[in-house]
């Protein structure tokens, strides 16, 4: 039996929806970080709640459909590390974990190029929650016994590779923190902010489909990369894996008038 056919199983369980995930037993209740495991259908999550964990399942089932839709087997499964809104960045410090995810990001891809989306290029005034907000809205590998991140021994047998993705919540305060405080740091009169007042909402949900969209394209680029994947996965797949997500092949940066805090979000799928 090939991959691609083990993944027809839980496929309706995808299509369905996971509002009735029938999790197995926990293997344990040490925690980590005030997250616990949940375990179904042979993945694994670090997630503080049951709705941020079916949240999680739900991303990976998108994910490994796409590589079903286009005939390619997926790679192993990880253990899915969830970021909550209100969680600290990984590593404590909002740079120091950014710097750190992007050195594993770029191991993975075993390229030596910047991560798509990499923040680490921070404006000289950006805040501390600005840093640390950034920090929290990457999906990245993450070393099972970096001791930084320090997993429990017995969480780190349970795959053989682990990924930090932020929760849809937690993409959306962080956009909206962004946005704001952005928009503070601009000179902008009364009058001028009652005239925006109506188009907001869209800008708003602009920043916040952006930073989503931006997380998608990093699970993408490190899920179809040789190190992960074990084989090589030609730009063409690549197009057509983004495609199965409904993702351009390029991903247009934002329009100058949106926020100036966004990062340069530019990528061709075929680098």
């Amino acid at each position: 039996m090939t991959r691609c056919s083990q993944l027809v199983p839980w496929l309706g369980l995808f299509l369905a929806g996971c509002s009735s995930v029938a999790w197995q037993p926990r293997p344990t209740e040490q925690m980590w970080r005030g997250a616990s495991l949940w375990c179904a259908e042979g993945i694994t999550i670090a997630a503080r709640t049951e709705s941020d964990a079916e949240e999680m399942l739900g991303v990976h089932f998108r994910l490994w459909a796409a590589f079903a839709a286009i005939g390619e087997a997926p790679p192993s499964a990880p253990l899915i590390l969830a970021v909550a809104a209100d969680d600290e960045p990984l590593l404590g410090d909002g740079l120091r974990t950014m710097q750190a995810l992007a050195g594993w990001f770029q191991e993975a891809l075993g390229t030596g190029r910047v991560p798509v989306g990499d923040h680490t290029n921070l404006p000289p005034d950006a805040s501390k929650e600005m840093v640390a907000g950034l920090a929290k809205i990457v999906a990245a590998p993450v070393p099972l016994t970096a001791p930084e991140v320090a997993l429990p021994a017995s969480w780190q047998q349970r795959a053989t590779w682990a990924v930090v993705v932020p929760t849809d919540g937690t993409t959306v305060a962080v956009a909206d923190m962004l946005l704001d405080e952005g928009l503070a740091k601009e000179d902008i009169g009364f009058g001028q902010r009652l005239l925006m007042a109506p188009l907001m909402p869209w800008i708003r949900g602009m920043m916040r489909d952006q930073f989503r969209e931006l997380v998608w394209r990093q699970l993408v680029d490190l899920s179809c990369s040789p190190r992960m994947l074990g084989r090589p996965f030609s730009p063409e797949k690549k197009v057509a894996l983004l495609a199965a997500l409904g993702l351009p092949a390029t991903m247009q940066p934002p329009d100058a008038t949106q926020v100036t805090a966004l990062p340069n979000a530019s990528e061709d799928a075929s680098r």
